[in-house]
């Protein structure tokens, strides 16, 4: 255990005296404090309804009522079966219903009255910039749900700005992504500082394959521990100033809650976040560079983004979703039911257990002396 224990603080120090590292974490966290407070608070409110609009036409029917009334327009139309008059005075009456509930910030009867509709594009900005990083549920077809199964509705839950609705909708997104790009950044010179030394050390402590093992480990707990405190800092933060939310809230699948999602995304994460953490490992040991293993992995991370979708399938004489890069956009996966979700599992794996295979044979090939050899690539 003494030479486990070794291992762990240098790799530990390593990983937290890492210039890079230091830079990626203090950016994230600081992309994070400026989101919550600047750009959150108009998360989905493209969905709202144009208050000043809805002012003017509400004076307007309100004016045209009055005039018809005024001016004795009150006999049915033939062809209408009803008057102007009528008409704009049902308009005003809706459209001051409307008014109010939004003003006393009623939700349940702003969304009786006004089912959340589908909303057009927002004009392209810096804040629509980050929103496309969270994935989108379809929050019109919702409203009913709000107003049948959430007892305490606010605006906060409607436009989705609480803790663990943030936290859904960017696991749905981007978040794999984002992720598994951190990983790779984070863990890419684990191994390959080791090349650095001027000597090779007197006593490792570890034979070459559990030395390899302990790194890629210890810096994948170093990760998912700054991950850990990232998200805990968001859901605190995010939480006080728009409401931490709650795990039975609905999602767009069917009958299904943000607590059901959430649990179900751990597994895929656990199994991506080590799959390629023992693949970052893999590539160091035949490259040697950690800029190159790092490219490699990122390559393989967007690819699985810009070509895996449905198309795809097309193109292979064989079923894409036995690939497991189908399986990194674990948000949509679980979005398509359980025999997928279940295939994916599998997939990931098998997919691990290959890996593991290649790596214990190329530590076979690649030994520490000829990994550490100067000149030997």
């Amino acid at each position: 255990m003494e030479k486990v224990k070794q291992t762990v603080e240098e790799t530990v120090k390593y990983m937290w005296r890492s210039q890079k590292n230091r830079l990626f974490m203090g950016l994230m966290l600081v992309f994070m404090v400026i989101y919550v407070f600047v750009f959150a608070s108009g998360f989905n409110r493209h969905h709202d309804l144009d208050v000043e609009s809805l002012e003017v036409e509400m004076t307007g029917n309100k004016v045209q009522a009055n005039h018809a009334k005024e001016n004795g327009l009150l006999v049915p139309s033939i062809m209408t079966k009803t008057t102007a008059y009528i008409e704009q005075e049902y308009e005003f009456g809706e459209q001051r219903e409307l008014y109010t509930s939004i003003q006393q910030g009623d939700i349940q009867r702003y969304l009786s009255t006004r089912p959340l509709e589908e909303a057009d594009p927002p004009v392209t900005s810096l804040a629509t910039m980050i929103y496309s990083l969270f994935g989108e549920d379809h929050l019109f077809m919702k409203s009913h749900r709000y107003i049948e199964e959430v007892p305490n509705l606010n605006f906060h839950i409607v436009h989705e700005l609480t803790s663990v609705q943030q936290l859904h909708l960017f696991l749905l997104g981007a978040g794999p992504l984002i992720l598994l790009s951190g990983l790779v950044f984070m863990v890419s010179d684990i191994h390959t500082k080791d090349l650095e030394l001027s000597s090779q050390k007197s006593g490792i402590p570890l034979n070459w394959r559990s030395y390899l093992l302990v790194q890629s480990l210890t810096a994948l707990l170093f990760v998912g521990a700054f991950y850990v405190l990232f998200f805990g800092l968001f859901y605190g933060l995010n939480g006080l100033l728009h409401g931490f939310g709650a795990m039975n809230l609905p999602i767009g699948f069917p009958q299904q809650t943000v607590g059901w999602f959430l649990l179900r995304t751990i597994p895929y994460l656990l199994l991506l976040l080590l799959l390629f953490t023992r693949l970052n490992t893999l590539f160091s040991l035949w490259t040697k560079q950690s800029v190159v293993t790092m490219t490699i992995l990122l390559f393989v991370i967007f690819f699985s983004t810009i070509y895996m979708d449905a198309s795809t399938g097309d193109l292979l004489p064989f079923d894409v979703r036995l690939l497991p890069l189908f399986y990194i956009d674990f948000g949509e996966v679980i979005r398509l039911g359980n025999t997928i979700y279940t295939r994916g599992l599998i997939v990931l794996g098998i997919t691990f257990v290959v890996v593991e295979m290649v790596l214990w044979l190329t530590t076979k090939r690649v030994t520490r002396q000829r990994f550490t050899r100067k000149g030997v690539h």
